[in-house]
């Protein structure tokens, strides 16, 4: 009887072991410069270029950001947008919003950690960038993650600025 038990418990954490795998693969942010090789890999490569070829460009003060995005509804409504020029606002000294006058599908998740350079959604219609990290209780959809963050700070400073959001060609 005891065998029988822990055979169940082991099913049953490899089972929760894999769906924990395959929900972290959905949310994966599409990454440059990954080597796949063979003829299926060949395909999936096709396609990560693809998706990469979409991937957001923003502009603020002249400078440009890459941003890798998610693979999720929410950055393909808010693309089919693009380009948007966007006056954002400064609030907490960490963050740049937005509230859009269109909203946006959601797959809001509680982040628990916020990274300097992450593009995410609060409720369905509030871009928000943050340019500082900082722990957070607060829901968001994510939507992607400037590449070089390290001179976001600086860039957009104190107050109101612009920012323009377009695909990466």
């Amino acid at each position: 009887m005891k065998l029988k038990n822990i055979i169940i418990l082991l099913l049953a954490a490899l089972l929760i072991m894999g769906c924990q795998q395959t929900s972290q693969e959905n949310q994966a942010p599409i990454q440059e410069g990954k080597k796949i090789n063979g003829a299926a890999d060949q395909d999936i490569a096709r396609n990560l270029e693809e998706d990469i070829f979409n991937a957001m460009k923003l502009t603020i003060n002249g400078q440009e950001f890459e941003i890798t995005v998610y693979q999720n509804e929410t950055v393909q409504n808010l693309m089919d947008k693009f380009p948007l020029t966007l006056q954002m606002d400064d609030l907490n000294g960490n963050e740049k919003y937005h509230d859009l006058n269109f909203n946006l599908p959601t797959k809001s998740e509680s982040v628990h950690y916020i990274q300097a350079g992450d593009l995410m959604l609060f409720g369905s219609n509030c871009l928000v960038l943050f340019y500082d990290s900082f722990a957070t209780s607060y829901s968001y959809t994510k939507i992607g993650h400037v590449t070089n963050a390290d001179e976001l700070a600086n860039v957009v400073g104190n107050g109101r600025i612009e920012i323009k959001f377009e695909v990466n060609k």
